[in-house]
């Protein structure tokens, strides 16, 4: 084989790497593409929301269909780094408020939670959630809708009371505390300014 000839042959089985290698990436982002175009779907489904840009945001703050079922969670979570740390009786209440919710020990949805109890998530993910959260109960009767905002605000107070007071006694809610209610209530309610109103009185 002469000089000429072993360097074009050099050529073509570089050319063929290339296109084999292009190929791959192609097949393997097409791959992802639809992987991520399901997860949307399901991660939709789960939560109840019909908003791409919601769904997309959620996904960008890392939810999976193995952990959307903590979305309602969230508001919890936020009330209780209030004051910049989770007490003990605090992740307690939240832990016992997802197991209520089928939240089971050893899943990745209880590795998510205990991240965000061990790490504080950012301003942005909470804001995100609370907008993903008002999205799901908008879609729900007026009925749904009333009893879902109050649940989630009832539980987030719950959160607030149990290690206020003395020695975690008493009943006070903290200004940090009873601040993030507020906002979390006037976000969900939102457009119902009586019921917003309601809520914030019984913070008082």
């Amino acid at each position: 084989m002469s000089g000429h000839d072993a360097l074009e042959k050099r050529r073509r089985i570089s050319e063929e790497t290339y296109f084999a290698r292009e190929e791959q990436e192609l097949i393997e982002k097409l791959r992802r593409k639809a992987e991520l175009t399901a997860e949307h779907k399901e991660i939709g489904e789960a939560a109840g929301l019909a908003d791409d840009e919601l769904i997309a945001d959620l996904m960008k703050f890392g939810f999976k269909r193995e952990t959307i079922s903590l979305l309602h969670l969230v508001p919890l979570i936020q009330l209780a780094w209030a004051s910049d740390s989770v007490s003990s009786r605090e992740r307690a209440a939240i832990v016992e408020a997802a197991r209520s919710r089928g939240v089971v020990v050893g899943t990745m949805a209880d590795a998510q939670l205990t991240a965000w109890l061990d790490v504080r998530p950012t301003d942005e993910f909470f804001e995100s959630a609370t907008r993903a959260i008002r999205g799901f109960l908008t879609a729900l009767s007026a009925e749904e809708w009333e009893a879902g905002v109050t649940d989630i605000v009832a539980c987030c107070t719950a959160v607030a009371k149990v290690s206020g007071g003395v020695l975690g006694l008493g009943s006070k809610v903290c200004d940090g505390e009873r601040a993030v209610l507020s906002k979390v209530a006037a976000e969900l309610a939102r457009g119902h300014q009586e019921e917003a109103d309601a809520f914030e009185a019984k913070l008082n």
